[in-house]
């Protein structure tokens, strides 16, 4: 393309299947985990998660659309991960400081074998209930790719 933007026709924007998200997990320091075999999914939920005051927000997306149904599960009770269709990304910020921050996931994009992922960290909430020592996490569970997913990143553009 002689003078143009060269346009990436392997980047596609995975189809998110559902987001668990929650405000304490054992990550002391930022991590990005790919999730696709139940060994995985057993060591991420052991090194990650204990049942003390924590509990998660499950946000499953109807395929095609934006519609959407929050329900809240207690850390102990994680939800299954359905491998034969799913991958699951890890995302934790580490420990941050006093207060509710949130992950809000914006995007994922497959590049090859490479996972974009795309989201921020709200801030404190003044109407939010405190935690000590928070350490938000989210899972995006995404329809299993052509390709295995080799990398994550964190990436916005």
């Amino acid at each position: 393309m002689a003078g143009g933007m060269e346009v990436d026709v392997t980047s596609k924007t995975a189809e998110i299947a559902a987001v668990v998200q929650g405000r304490v997990s054992n990550a002391r320091e930022p991590a990005l985990l790919i999730i696709d075999t139940p060994q995985r999914w057993r060591q991420a939920l052991a090194r990650n998660f204990t049942t003390r005051e924590n509990w998660v927000s499950v946000t499953p997306f109807e395929s095609g659309t934006d519609r959407r149904q929050d329900s809240t599960l207690s850390a102990d009770s994680p939800p299954p991960l359905d491998l034969a269709n799913h991958v699951a990304l890890g995302v934790f910020t580490g420990l941050l400081e006093d207060g509710a921050p949130w992950i809000e996931i914006e995007s994922v994009i497959i590049d090859g074998a490479t996972a974009n992922v795309c989201f921020t960290v709200t801030e404190n909430l003044p109407t939010a209930r405190a935690v000590k020592n928070p350490s938000p996490f989210a899972f995006i569970f995404i329809n299993r790719p052509e390709r295995a997913i080799e990398n994550i990143r964190r990436a916005c553009r």
